[in-house]
């Protein structure tokens, strides 16, 4: 089950997965832009390594249509919406953007928002 695509019906028929988890994974699919592993599934709320092991060979991850954040078009409210991007970043984004112009690649993303410290995979959701 490609976990990029599939609807809560589909989820559903994993073991393990209810219409909570299916509806949970699906918004945070959304938020996200989509999966690009199978961990990222830890992140939602209530879903735990045993559940993870039940379906874990049963999923894959086709990372072909990732919805990207356009950080340089994309509003304020947009950017924020990506659970991997502070608050604090966005403000930073928006007036790099507004004042010295557009972000071009990830390394003057990480000098723009001042931090080393970054989720790696954020990379895999921006756009420039």
């Amino acid at each position: 089950l490609n976990l990029n695509s599939a609807d809560t019906t589909e989820l559903k028929s994993l073991p393990g997965i209810g219409s909570f988890f299916a509806k949970n994974i699906v918004d945070y699919r959304n938020k996200l832009g989509g999966f690009i592993e199978k961990e990222q599934l830890l992140e939602i709320y209530a879903f735990d390594s045993t559940r993870m092991a039940n379906i874990e060979n049963l999923i894959i991850i086709d990372t072909i249509e990732l919805r990207k954040v356009n950080v340089n078009t994309d509003d304020f409210k947009t950017i924020l919406r990506h659970p991997y991007i502070e608050y604090e970043d966005v403000k930073k984004i928006v007036n790099y953007r507004e004042s010295k112009g557009m972000i071009k690649d990830w390394e003057t993303y990480l000098k723009v928002v001042g931090r080393e410290e970054v989720d790696e995979r954020l990379e895999w959701y921006l756009g420039f």
